[in-house]
């Protein structure tokens, strides 16, 4: 977004500029322009992508749009690639249609230069740009114009999405570039520094008119003559945003999801990476941006995981659990504790849409909607938190009216594998994993152990200690069972603290690594919030 000084310096006015809102590629070893990037600057997130002949997830876009799940590897990265298009520029195909009836024109024009001059190197030929432009219209269902651009010049295409942005033919445009080599050299042959190889390439732009942008609160990466396609000076400034600030340490709901179990645990990978390249100290995100982003500019898929915290630490302490654990098919929601280096406890909510149909048609329709809307009234995110990972759906820009909010740039969905990505996720599963007791568990075994010194057959989760007839004796044996049943040493004051099974199996779930006894089971389905 730019701020309301910051005007570029050009002889037409506001009508005739183009913002960049977004900006996305796939190139030779690079996934995006991130991947891109990296290698340049020699940092030390510097990794190659392999480019498999077989994807990552192949019924990624079958699943969403019915397309056929052996689609060309072409029209694969151009569908990819515009999908973390929208990503960057925090869209999603549901915001596309609420705020801009879905009118996005589609511009596909050659990429020359890159590959000019390099033997078996061609541009894309119209028809298959054609084609590439109606392949994503028709898959993110835009209704605006779908162009084959046939000038060899790259600012032709920009040009082209520019008069029809302005002229009113549409509110959005992608304007991508297509080159292509049909023998790319193999991906354990880097190139030379400064040396590029032939291979094909993509790279997209989202445009939208500059003064639209300005008034919409986007994040300007670049401000375009629309005429001419040229960049014009000086660059944006930093965000003017209106409305309060969230509070510093308010709770805030963080939700990732994915096509599958896998790609969900390599978002959380990405995620944890992420915030720990963060510099320290420096004030450069806020945990309310970041589930801002996670909310509102992500799509929502079938493998879910949320979770309430207060910090980023205790976000990602919280979420590192969840890489190790295994990728179990469920019908219910797999809910785990953890206690945060803040003392806080945190629940991780996981689930899968896909085996949970009855629960979403209870969740869905006004009934849902007004469940919803008294969890927020009483600020229950624990339960909205639920809600969502059942397949409810959630109004998240009422949870933050009033609130001054930013899009950050976060990891974007794993389309590519790394090659420490693959090697991670082909480790031997049967390895010694860290896991966390279940509460279920934990109270399953303490009532077996309470029944036993009280001499009774059944007790109720909220029946006291001390007054089904236990004393201090009873309860150093039962601190003595509880260490040698669930290995967590409590101290005497518990028994006083939580004094009822429902209590007490909470504090030790949180304080036990792991539960062996009489096979024990690690994970359970929690009933729906009705």
């Amino acid at each position: 977004m730019l701020r309301s000084d910051s005007t570029p310096h050009a002889a037409g006015g506001s009508e005739d500029r183009l913002a960049i809102i977004g900006v996305s590629g796939r190139y030779w070893l690079s996934d995006d322009t991130v991947a891109l990037w990296n290698p340049l600057m020699d940092t030390a997130d510097a990794e190659p992508f392999a480019h498999p002949a077989e994807p990552f997830d192949p019924q990624f876009f079958a699943a969403s749009s019915g397309l056929h799940a052996a689609l060309d590897p072409l029209a694969r990265s151009f569908l990819e690639t515009t999908w973390h298009l929208l990503e960057a520029a925090g869209q999603t195909r549901d915001s596309l249609k609420q705020q801009y009836a879905s009118d996005v024109g589609v511009f596909v024009g050659p990429w020359q230069g890159l590959f000019e001059g390099i033997a078996g190197a061609t541009a894309a030929a119209p028809p298959l740009q054609a084609d590439m432009a109606e392949l994503v219209a028709q898959h993110f269902q835009w209704s605006g114009p779908r162009v084959a651009v046939d000038s060899a010049a790259a600012l032709s295409t920009l040009c082209l999405a520019g008069r029809s942005l302005l002229e009113g033919r549409c509110k959005l445009a992608v304007a991508a570039g297509i080159g292509d080599a049909p023998q790319p050299l193999p991906v354990d042959d880097p190139p030379r520094s400064g040396f590029f190889q032939p291979a094909h390439g993509l790279g997209a732009v989202l445009l939208k008119p500059w003064s639209r942008a300005l008034a919409d609160g986007d994040s300007v990466l670049a401000v375009l003559d629309a005429s001419t396609g040229a960049r014009l000076s000086p660059d944006p400034g930093p965000p003017s945003v209106t409305g309060a600030a969230a509070p510093a340490c308010r709770p805030e709901i963080l939700v990732l999801s994915a096509n599958t179990p896998v790609a969900l645990r390599l978002l959380v990978r990405r995620l944890l990476q992420h915030l720990r390249r963060l510099p320290s100290g420096a004030k450069v995100a806020s945990l309310g941006d970041l589930a801002y982003t996670l909310q509102s500019c992500r799509e929502e898929m079938n493998c879910r995981l949320a979770l309430v915290v207060n910090s980023l630490e205790d976000l990602a302490y919280s979420l590192e659990p969840t890489l190790a654990q295994p990728e179990v098919v469920t019908t219910g929601v797999r809910k785990a504790m953890v206690l945060a280096p803040s003392g806080a406890p945190v629940t991780l909510y996981q689930g899968d849409l896909r085996h949970s149909a009855p629960v979403r048609s209870l969740l869905s329709g006004s009934a849902g909607d007004a469940m919803v809307q008294a969890l927020l009234s009483d600020g229950d995110l624990e339960s909205v938190a639920l809600y969502w990972v059942q397949g409810g759906r959630v109004d998240w820009a009422a949870l933050r009216a009033g609130q001054r909010l930013r899009k950050l740039p976060l990891p974007l969905y794993p389309f590519l594998l790394s090659p420490s990505e693959r090697q991670w996720l082909e480790a031997d599963p049967a390895a010694p994993q860290a896991t966390r007791a279940s509460p279920q568990a934990v109270e399953s075994a303490l009532t077996a152990i309470w029944c036993d010194l009280l001499g009774l057959d059944r007790i109720g989760r909220h029946q006291n200690f001390f007054e089904l007839g236990g004393d201090s004796q009873l309860g150093m044996h039962l601190i003595s069972r509880v260490r040698d049943a669930l290995q967590v040493d409590l101290p005497l004051s518990t028994l006083y603290e939580t004094p009822t099974l429902a209590r007490m199996g909470e504090k030790i779930a949180f304080l036990a690594p792991s539960l062996d006894a009489a096979g024990a089971e690690l994970d359970y389905e929690e009933g729906i919030i009705l």
